[in-house]
């Protein structure tokens, strides 16, 4: 039995959108919130992070709200007795939110 509470995140979608000036930080957004989070590196960690590792970091955050609507739903469809388009929608949502995370559209 799954217990769904109201999420108390800003609701996404979430976007990065970090400019090509400034490469040492990531600015995940939401359209109408404005900032969310900031990914940066930080004091004696920075030589550990290389750009790539930012950038990833960045696309998992943004991409957290979808995450998260996706295993919700697939717990919900799991957890009943859910039709086959049910099953479909969820794993098409649960596909589409890895690939942004790995940084795919």
């Amino acid at each position: 039995m799954t217990t769904q509470t109201q999420a108390q995140h800003t609701p996404g979608p979430w976007y990065d959108a970090t400019t090509q000036r400034d490469q040492s930080e990531r600015e995940i957004w939401h359209d109408e919130a404005g900032l969310v989070a900031t990914v940066s590196y930080v004091g004696r960690y920075q030589a550990a992070q290389t750009c790539e590792t930012l950038t990833a970091n960045g696309r998992l955050i943004a991409a957290a709200p979808e995450l998260l609507e996706a295993l919700t739903k697939l717990l919900t469809v799991a957890d009943g007795k859910p039709c086959a388009f049910s099953i479909v929608k969820a794993r098409e949502e649960a596909r589409a939110a890895i690939s942004k995370a790995e940084g795919g559209k």
